[in-house]
């Protein structure tokens, strides 16, 4: 079963700068010297200090221009970080068309977070027209270029065929390398290919261990999937009591269906203690969570 979608959800993302000074407000001080003086690193190293109140105050309207000038600068994470902004409206107004234009600078300029933002304007069609074909491009690119986020999201066009053609085997090797670099829906992904063997041999052992790696990260369907490998002893030895804890991760993580399973556990006494006040609360979360069964 695939549980993925493509989703136009960024992160802001900060790169801490190193230096070996013990007073951070006298370099917050040279750092608008530098900045003023026309040294466009500066400008968005202050930037993300603004963004996230490190040794200043926060201040957004303050970040975006200095992300402004570092991008002016062709600092392509002063780009990156401004078509952030730009795409949340925050210190700048919301501006679709402008961001399009600064990850598309900052894509150019090097920066693989950038191709990745931009791949996904184009796929969405957010302030462009929707593009399958060359978000893949731009998305191939960034994962190129060892953009972890880049390569899950490309991985998932080949999953389902959507502007380049359906490979699970493709699929397999992108998540592959998305698990690698961290990105851990991409490990989710590629323990589903694993446990079902689509483009790669079945393997349940390693689908429950990629499962296991991503639950510890706090991904719900993660701990769910592991939780129905304990109660059917499937990859691992069959047990009870760790399908109710991992339903219970999946349930704290906010899958509603986790809630249900582990209601249903508690409604019986199957892996934990029977408790029906305790069940009657879990099916009302999953319930309000969405999960209809449970309202039933």
């Amino acid at each position: 079963m695939k549980y993925y979608h493509i989703s136009s959800i960024y992160v802001l993302t900060t790169i801490a700068f190193i230096c070996g000074c013990t007073d951070n407000s006298t370099r917050a001080s040279q750092l608008q010297n530098d900045c003023d003086e026309g040294q466009a690193f500066a400008c968005y190293d202050l930037g993300v200090r603004y963004r996230s109140g490190t040794d200043v105050p926060v201040d957004m309207n303050r970040a975006a221009a200095l992300f402004q000038r570092a991008c002016d600068g062709d600092v392509a994470l002063g780009c990156f970080n401004l078509g952030l902004m730009q795409l949340e409206g925050l210190g700048t107004t919301l501006d679709l068309f402008q961001a399009v234009f600064s990850f598309e600078k900052s894509c150019d300029g090097g920066e693989a977070s950038g191709c990745t933002s931009l791949g996904l304007m184009y796929l969405n069609g957010e302030g462009v027209e929707i593009d399958h074909q060359l978000g893949a491009s731009l998305l191939q690119k960034a994962c190129d270029n060892d953009d972890a986020r880049g390569c899950h999201l490309l991985a998932f066009l080949y999953d389902f065929g959507r502007g380049v053609p359906e490979s699970d085997s493709t699929a397999a090797s992108l998540y592959e390398k998305g698990c690698r670099g961290g990105e851990v829906e991409s490990c989710q992904s590629l323990g589903e290919l694993y446990f079902y063997g689509q483009g790669i041999p079945q393997n349940f052992e390693e689908a429950a261990r990629l499962f296991q790696l991503t639950c510890e990260s706090g991904f719900g369907p993660a701990c769910f999937d592991l939780a129905r490998m304990y109660t059917n002893g499937v990859g691992v030895e069959q047990a009870d009591t760790s399908a109710a804890r991992y339903h219970a991760l999946a349930c704290d993580a906010g899958l509603a269906e986790g809630c249900y399973s582990l209601g249903t556990m508690y409604s019986i006494g199957i892996g934990v203690a029977r408790d029906t006040v305790q069940a009657s609360v879990l099916l009302q979360l999953a319930c309000d969570g969405g999960f209809s069964q449970a309202c039933r």
